[in-house]
C-alpha cells in the first residue's frame, strides 16, 4: 500500500502528541515492506509564491519525507490576525502529479493547518481515500453553529476550544516561524528567553475586541473554507468518543470511528507501581502548557483554595517554558520544559497525575503515560483519556469539582493505594504494533 501522511511537523521542532504519533505511525508503517510511506510536513514559504512544490528530505528513515513548500500560513493554533493569507488560492499541480507518480493509495490527514482547499479537491478527483485523524479541532469555530454567525463573528472573544478566533502571529512573524533558520536557531538560548518572556505575558482571560462587518465577513469565510475541506474526509480517525462527539456538533454527516491512541514509548508498568504510601505527603503533577485551555489558571486557584483547608501536599509543573507568580510558593515546584529521560525521573516522583483541561482534549497522552505507570490520573470530563477510566478518575470542569476531588484525596492520602489497584483493571491501548494494525484495517482499506 502507498500511504502519504501529512502532519505539523517532526520532533523536536514539533512538539506534542501529533508529531510523536505521526512520526511513530510513519515508521511502523514502513516496517511492513509491503508499504511504500511518505510523511509529508508543511515546510518553508515565501511572500510571493503561489504554487505547492516539495523537497524530498535525506533521512535515515525507511520511509521517505517530504517537505511541503509554500504551504499556507501555519498558525499553531496561536490565533490568526488575518484571514486572507489562510485562504489564498494556491497552484497544486506539482503536488497533484507527485500523488499519480507515488500512486498514493491513502493520504491521511493529521492536521490541515498549511494545507490548501485545492489540494483536498485535486485529491478527491483523483478518487484516494482520505483520513482525518482528529489531534485537534483546528477549522472549527463554535460560533458557526449559532444562529447567527456574521453577528458572533464580528467579535473576537470564543470559546476555549476554537483556535481561530483569537489574534495570532503576524504574516513576517508567522514566515519567520516556518523558516529553516528558526528550525535551526528555536532551541537557542536567546529564542528560548524570548518565547518565556512572550508566554509569561498569558492573560487567564481572551480579550474582546469589536470588529467591522467586512472583517467579520472574512471570518466567516475561512470558517467556511475549512468545513468545506472537513466536507472531503472519507473517514475520520476520532481518538476519543469526546472527538467524535464535537466533531458531529459540525459535521453530523462525518463517517468514522472512535480507536484509542498510543505511541511506541507506552509501556505497560502497572503491575510495577504497587508500593503501599509509607507518607501522608502527597505530590501532585501536571504536565502539559501553562494557559487557559489545559486548565492551568484553574488548577492554580484550586491549590490556593485548598491549601487554605490542607498542607499535605505539593505541586510540581513541567512542560513550558512560561513564568507564574505562582511557582514562588514553596510548596510549588516548576521543571520546565524536560527531556525523556527528565520526564522519565518527574513521573517517578508523582502520587498523582491532573489534567485539568477545560477546551476539549480530543485524548491526552499525558494520561495514558501515566496510567501505563502505575500513577492514578485525575481528568476532567473533556479529556478524551476518560474513555479508559471510571468514575473515580473524573470530575467535571469546573474549579469546585476539581477542589473537591483534590480535597478527598488530602483528607486520605491512603485512597491513592485503592486509585492504584483500581487501574489495574483498566484495558490501555500500549502495543503500538497492534494499533496500527488496527488503524490500517479499519480505515485504509
Amino acid at each position: 500500500m502507498n500511504i502519504l501522511e501529512y502532519t505539523l511537523g517532526l520532533p523536536p521542532y514539533r512538539r506534542g502528541g501529533l508529531p510523536k504519533y505521526s512520526l511513530d505511525l510513519a515508521r511502523q508503517l514502513s516496517s511492513n515492506n509491503n508499504n511504500n510511506v511518505y510523511l509529508m510536513y508543511p515546510g518553508a514559504m515565501s511572500f510571493w509564491k503561489k504554487k505547492l512544490s516539495f523537497r524530498l528530505k535525506k533521512s535515515n528513515e525507511k520511509f521517505q519525507i517530504i517537505e511541503l513548500l509554500d504551504p499556507l500560513p501555519v498558525s499553531l493554533g496561536l490565533g490568526i490576525s488575518d484571514e486572507l493569507p489562510y485562504m489564498e488560492a494556491r497552484d497544486v499541480t506539482k503536488i497533484t502529479q507527485l500523488l499519480m507518480d507515488l500512486k498514493i493509495d491513502v493520504v491521511h490527514f493529521h492536521t490541515f493547518m498549511g494545507v490548501p482547499l485545492e489540494l483536498l479537491r485535486a485529491i478527491k478527483q483523483l478518487k484516494i481515500k482520505m483520513v482525518y485523524t482528529t489531534h485537534d479541532f483546528y477549522g472549527l469555530c463554535p460560533k458557526m453553529l449559532e444562529d447567527d454567525p456574521l453577528s458572533s463573528l464580528s467579535e473576537t472573544k470564543c470559546s476555549v476550544d476554537c483556535m481561530l478566533c483569537k489574534a495570532g502571529p503576524s504574516n513576517l512573524k508567522l514566515w519567520v516561524m516556518q523558516s529553516h533558520l528558526y528550525a535551526i536557531l528555536k532551541e537557542t538560548k536567546v529564542i528560548k528567553h524570548l518565547r518565556s518572556h512572550e508566554k509569561s505575558t498569558l492573560s487567564t482571560n481572551m480579550i474582546n475586541e469589536n470588529l467591522s462587518l467586512a472583517r467579520a465577513k472574512k471570518r466567516v469565510a475561512l470558517r467556511k473554507y475549512y468545513l468545506e475541506m472537513f466536507s472531503y474526509i472519507d473517514e475520520f480517525h476520532f481518538n476519543s468518543q469526546v472527538a467524535s462527539d464535537y466533531v458531529k456538533r459540525f459535521l453530523p454527516q462525518a463517517q468514522g470511528r472512535v480507536l484509542n491512541i498510543t505511541h511506541s514509548g507506552v509501556v505497560d508498568e502497572r503491575d510495577n507501581k504497587c508500593l503501599r504510601r509509607q507518607s501522608e505527603q502527597i505530590s501532585f503533577g501536571y504536565i502539559g502548557p501553562y494557559d487557559t485551555k489545559k486548565g492551568f489558571f484553574m488548577l492554580k486557584d484550586a491549590f490556593e483554595h485548598l491549601r487554605l483547608r490542607y498542607a499535605n501536599f505539593e505541586i510540581n509543573f513541567c512542560g513550558d517554558v512560561a513564568q507564574d507568580s505562582f511557582f514562588e510558593n514553596e510548596w510549588v515546584y516548576n521543571h520546565g520544559l524536560l527531556s525523556q529521560t527528565e520526564l522519565d525521573k518527574f513521573y517517578s516522583q508523582i502520587d498523582v497525575l491532573l489534567m485539568p483541561s477545560l477546551w476539549h482534549e480530543t485524548f491526552g497522552f499525558v494520561a495514558l503515560e501515566g496510567i501505563s505507570r502505575g500513577i492514578p490520573v485525575l481528568v476532567s470530563d473533556h479529556v478524551g483519556a476518560k474513555d479508559m477510566l471510571s468514575q473515580e478518575f473524573i470530575f467535571v470542569a469546573d474549579e469546585a469539582s476539581l477542589e473537591e476531588k483534590l480535597a478527598v484525596l488530602c483528607a486520605d492520602p491512603k485512597l491513592i493505594d485503592d486509585l492504584r489497584q483500581k487501574l489495574k483493571q483498566f484495558e490501555i491501548p500500549t502495543s503500538f504494533s497492534k494499533h496500527v494494525a488496527q488503524l490500517v484495517d479499519e480505515f485504509y482499506h
